[in-house]
């Protein structure tokens, strides 16, 4: 019941085979811990048809490199990565057809928000590799990232990818992608990272999706959801020269009640009426769907 460190695939867009990723806190090493995961992750992996894994270790990194000697993996060839890192490429081996590694305390979580929302016009769904493509050109524009640190390059966007998924994984509800007519065309999320001061809706839309009044259509939809499901309270926090989000903001009812200073910068904090009872939205099979 203590946290050692981390282990887990790892297969972002600039990788060409999935990875097994590890690493443990001082006091957890050279006890076998390390090996000991990795050889959980890989039967598992193997037993669900992955069809081959790979660790991507740094030629100095001797430590990681014993625990890939003690599992059995085999260094085949030094790469550059589009990261601009040099890695060794340790190979595991893959035995399909091994039962799954047996474990009887794997725990699933149920999420605390539907994995998927349709308004009238927008399907709010889960993250999936074929959304990478607009995802990456979209944070790639300095325009559109303004307000959010700048432009990534792809190597970043990757990563950035796989953080929006995640989020479910930690709080039970995340990152939305916005789908019109099949098409990316931005996110929202019910956000609350480790130091925000309450839960936020926040939005962002590719520059061909604007204007249109996607945005206030798929915050109208998350915050009602959120409020059928016993939620009270949620801000946007939003930058001052943020125009467009301030109006997106007033659209859907939010009011400004003043400013925060957190995380290095300040913004205005506009507040969110929920109805209790989820507005337009019930619940259907699994999804939630606007009555008409």
């Amino acid at each position: 019941d203590r946290i050692l460190g981390y282990a887990g695939l790892w297969f972002p867009h600039d990788y060409g085979d999935i990875e097994i990723l590890y690493g443990l806190l001082p006091e957890a090493r050279g006890k076998g811990y390390a090996a000991e995961a990795v050889r959980a992750i890989r039967d598992m992996a193997a037993a669900f048809g992955a069809p081959g894994l790979v660790s991507y270790i740094s030629p100095e990194n001797e430590a990681s490199q014993r625990v890939a000697r003690a599992v059995g993996a085999v260094c085949e060839e030094r790469v550059r990565l589009l990261s601009g890192s040099v890695a060794d490429v340790w190979r595991h081996p893959v035995t399909p057809n091994d039962p799954p590694y047996e474990d009887d305390d794997i725990m699933v979580e149920a999420s605390v928000m539907p994995l998927s929302i349709r308004t009238r016009r927008l399907t709010l769904c889960q993250w999936q590799p074929a959304h990478f493509p607009r995802f990456a050109e979209h944070v790639a524009d300095a325009e559109t990232m303004r307000f959010l640190g700048g432009a990534l390059s792809l190597s970043s966007a990757t990563r950035v990818f796989s953080s929006l998924a995640g989020q479910w994984q930690l709080r039970g509800y995340g990152f939305y992608v916005v789908e019109h007519e099949g098409r990316f065309v931005g996110s929202v999320v019910l956000f609350h990272p480790y130091n925000w001061p309450e839960p936020e809706i926040a939005y962002n839309l590719t520059a061909d999706a604007r204007g249109q009044g996607f945005a206030a259509e798929a915050v109208s939809a998350v915050r009602d959801v959120a409020g059928a499901q016993g939620r009270r309270h949620l801000v946007s926090f939003i930058d001052p020269d943020n125009n467009a989000s301030q109006r997106v903001a007033r659209s859907v009812g939010a009011e400004h009640v003043g400013d925060t200073d957190f995380n290095g910068t300040t913004d205005m904090v506009w507040r969110h009426t929920l109805p209790a009872d989820g507005g337009p939205f019930r619940e259907l099979a699994g999804e939630l769907e606007p009555q008409s």
